[in-house]
């Protein structure tokens, strides 16, 4: 092999070994804009009155703990069942027809916001919503974050329910020509 040869060759086995780039800082993510909305039937009691609730939202940095886990074990102990994953907890009472607006600054290392109603009769899953953060699809750095920033938690009856707004598409208008009679 000739002496270029072997540099050309040196030189692009130098150029695979580099390091790869370090991941980047990503910071606080947004601020996500919360909305609790609760219903003339949340939580209702025997006689069908709406009772004031106890909503936990937690912040994750992973989900799965809860796929098993019962209701009783986390209104129990919440952070024995969802352990290392934990990565905050706040605890709201909401009462019935009552609508807050609020702001939800997530912590970087998580990935997902869990939202649990203590209720008289929690059934099946109900009770708990989970909202993944997605990677953001507007930054470079593909940080957490849950597009487009917006969460409604609608409460009613035994259940929570988490809704996050579709992110806005262009529609076609189409003009469509009504008619009206007057009788």
């Amino acid at each position: 092999m000739t002496r270029p040869a072997i540099h050309v060759l040196t030189l692009l086995a130098l150029g695979c070994a580099s390091t790869p780039e370090p991941r980047p800082d990503c910071g606080d993510p947004a601020p996500i804009a919360l909305t609790i909305e609760a219903t003339p039937r949340m939580n209702p009691d025997a006689e069908g009155r709406a009772l004031p609730t106890e909503l936990r939202l937690y912040q994750v940095r992973d989900a799965s703990a809860l796929e098993m886990a019962s209701f009783e074990d986390v209104w129990q102990d919440a952070a024995t069942v969802l352990g290392d994953a934990l990565v905050s907890e706040e605890t709201l009472t909401v009462y019935p027809e009552a609508r807050l607006t609020r702001e939800l600054h997530p912590s970087p290392e998580a990935q997902a916001i869990v939202a649990v109603v203590i209720v008289r009769q929690p059934a099946g899953r109900t009770w708990r919503a989970v909202v993944p953060m997605t990677r953001s699809e507007r930054s470079e750095e593909s940080c957490p974050a849950l597009e487009p920033g917006r969460l409604l938690l609608r409460l009613d009856d035994y259940r929570v329910e988490a809704i996050t707004p579709r992110r806005s598409t262009p529609r076609r208008t189409t003009s469509r020509r009504t008619t009206e009679t007057r009788g």
